[in-house]
């Protein structure tokens, strides 16, 4: 079994995130990263997404973008992030949800 990681962001985003969460793939020992963000992507923050390096299946067939970025809008829009298209036939282990506190308090409506 390999192990995806998504990460959801909203509000200004950089480099500065995609380091952080590619640190977290790291130490998780995640094969692949999804970084889901409500605007579209820095130059930068697609720089450091492209040097986190290419994930290569194991017969070879296939090399897949480790870290890969995508706004809202993109995955609307069918933008749909890249995976091996045998991992539904595996089967999928639903992971701990994990949240911080927000920024912003609630509003009591």
């Amino acid at each position: 079994m390999k192990r995806v990681l998504i990460q959801v962001k909203s509000g200004k985003v950089g480099a500065k995130e995609i380091r952080e969460f590619l640190g977290i793939l790291e130490r998780e020992n995640a094969t692949l990263g999804f970084f889901i963000t409500l605007n579209k992507p820095t130059k930068q923050m697609l720089k450091e997404a492209e040097q986190a390096g290419v994930y290569t299946s194991p017969l070879g067939w296939v090399e897949l973008p480790r870290l890969q970025i995508r706004t809202i809008k993109e995955l609307l829009e069918g933008n749909k992030f890249l995976l091996l298209e045998t991992a539904p036939l595996v089967g999928v282990n639903r992971a701990q949800e994990h949240r911080t506190k927000p920024d912003q308090p609630a509003l009591g409506i």
